[in-house]
């Protein structure tokens, strides 16, 4: 097959079609990592760091909670039913499965921070796959990092 390199030497696209200006010819078999490959696998590694920020748990007024879209969206419900049913308060769960009886008010508040929080782990990881998608280079791939943004 036969490849580009970009300015660093790297591999920056494989072709199985005939020869270009520029290209080279690298082996089938050749272990080489292609920036199309290192992508892919940076992206696979922002997915897994996304995956444990949007499960951690939250603490919010001195109660942890657990975070995270699936966990929002059931608290979300349960206020929803309490307030279509005419209720004050509502009993949310927290990560040890406790009961606690809020007030209305005070479990949307609960819902607003992990609603803010899970919003901001999907705002960074959109941001992250396109800052791999528009990385030009191994070298700019290998900046991005979940911890940083």
């Amino acid at each position: 097959m036969y490849v580009d390199r970009d300015s660093d030497g790297k591999i920056s696209g494989r072709f199985s079609v005939q020869q270009r200006d520029g290209q080279e010819y690298l082996p089938d078999d050749s272990t080489e990592v292609t920036l199309p490959d290192a992508k892919s696998k940076k992206r696979e590694e922002i997915q897994n760091a996304f995956g444990l920020a949007a499960a951690a748990s939250q603490l919010v007024e001195g109660v942890t909670y657990r975070g995270g879209l699936d966990a929002a969206m059931r608290m979300d419900f349960d206020i929803r039913i309490a307030e279509k049913a005419g209720k004050t308060k509502v009993i949310l769960m927290d990560t040890d499965d406790a009961e606690h009886d809020l007030l209305l008010a005070d479990a949307n508040t609960v819902l607003t921070a992990l609603g803010q929080k899970t919003k901001a782990n999907h705002v960074k990881k959109r941001g992250l796959l396109r800052a791999i998608e528009n990385a030009p280079n191994e070298t700019a791939l290998n900046a991005i990092k979940w911890g940083l943004m």
